[in-house]
């Protein structure tokens, strides 16, 4: 590593930052400590281009009731810090001070000392910080951090988050400016490829899950089919697409508390989502699909008859292969699908899934054989 270069490390005590912000703000359909990870998220950003490349993160907290947030903060490059909570007191504060003490005693390249927190009790690292020559630059809510430590580190040395800078924290139905959208305003032409991708990705989620649920819950969409509809996109990026559909009034969200506490004897609530089949983007996306039924279902057909085998197995990487051949064009986007499984998912009557080869090839059995 080079020494010369001076590099910053950051330190979060999320639980003091998380309910700083829950304190202060009325947040959107989000669960609070997501909001908080997106701040997070935008705050870091900025201050890369002030202090330099952060090499140090580190988020101490008791997790135990926050594992949504742990994970997004992992998905960062963050390292979380567990951090057990003993009585009424919570001790991030000291660990982090410890670990930033750490930093300073032992880290001369580190040139900058990066908290996301904002009370009192964060003024002796500040000032150890600023005996060592080293620059200390606090994060926090602007009607909620210490003027004291603000008085301490001087002007430039703090910042506020704010989540009306964040697009998640804009409330469901509203018309805001910006990339916001409103679809009483614009053309279906007006969803950029990623949101039509993801439109289509809910529409499939909703399809797949109404019968059994009713909704589709906002965490796993994200995580199991949004992440493979976008997957040159991070996370926070995805949700940042998922909250512009909610602001377009394609999906509608609502909060539920589950009715079994977990294992800590919390009922934590949860966000589920459902589409609105009155909104013209659902319209047109819908009435796009059925447009193409027909065409896709005789595509389909033919090059599953002309790449089965004696016994009427199709491997789906010959059937991909095989559909662009008859149409050079063929992508499952053109027919309202994600991926080649959710095309021929579409179509039971013609192929039914049987199972995976090793590697992960699709088989499916021909029932026109």
């Amino acid at each position: 590593m080079d020494h010369q270069k001076n590099f910053a490390a950051v330190f979060i005590d999320f639980e003091n930052f998380y309910y700083s912000l829950t304190n202060l703000y009325e947040l959107s359909f989000e669960d609070p400590g997501e909001t908080a990870v997106a701040l997070i998220d935008n705050q870091i950003e900025k201050l890369k281009e002030k202090c330099g490349e952060i090499i140090i993160r580190q988020a101490f907290a008791d997790w135990r009731s926050m594992q949504v947030p742990k994970a997004e903060l992992q998905k960062m490059g963050i390292r979380i810090i567990d951090i057990l909570s003993t009585g009424y007191k919570n001790s991030a504060d000291i660990e982090l001070s410890l670990a930033a003490q750490e930093i300073l005693l032992t880290r001369d390249d580190i040139a900058t000392i990066i908290i996301f927190a904002g009370d009192r009790d964060y003024m002796p690292i500040a000032n150890r910080t600023r005996e060592k020559g080293k620059t200390v630059h606090f994060v926090g809510f602007e009607k909620s951090l210490s003027g004291d430590l603000k008085r301490l580190v001087g002007e430039g040395n703090y910042s506020y988050a704010r989540p009306e800078e964040i697009g998640s924290y804009t409330k469901p139905g509203v018309f805001v400016s910006g990339d916001a959208m409103n679809s009483d305003h614009l053309p279906m032409e007006d969803l950029d490829p990623n949101q039509k991708k993801a439109a289509l990705a809910a529409l499939d989620s909703f399809d797949r899950y109404k019968g059994a649920f009713g909704c589709v819950k906002v965490s796993v969409f994200l995580v199991e089919s949004l992440i493979k509809t976008l997957p040159e996109l991070d996370h926070l990026e995805r949700k940042k697409i998922f909250a512009s559909l909610v602001r377009a009034g394609l999906l509608l969200t609502e909060k539920k508390t589950p009715e079994i506490p977990d294992s800590f004897g919390n009922q934590y609530p949860y966000t589920v989502f459902t589409i609105d089949e009155k909104n013209r983007f659902v319209r047109e996306l819908r009435k796009s699909r059925k447009t193409s039924f027909d065409e896709g279902k005789s595509l389909l057909s033919k090059a599953a008859a002309m790449v089965a085998d004696v016994d009427g197995k199709v491997l789906g990487s010959k059937l991909g292969i095989k559909l662009r051949e008859i149409n050079p064009e063929f992508v499952p986007m053109r027919y309202g699908f994600i991926d080649l499984s959710l095309f021929v998912d579409n179509y039971p009557e013609i192929l039914v899934f049987e199972g995976e080869r090793s590697g992960g090839d699709m088989i499916y059995r021909l029932l026109q054989h």
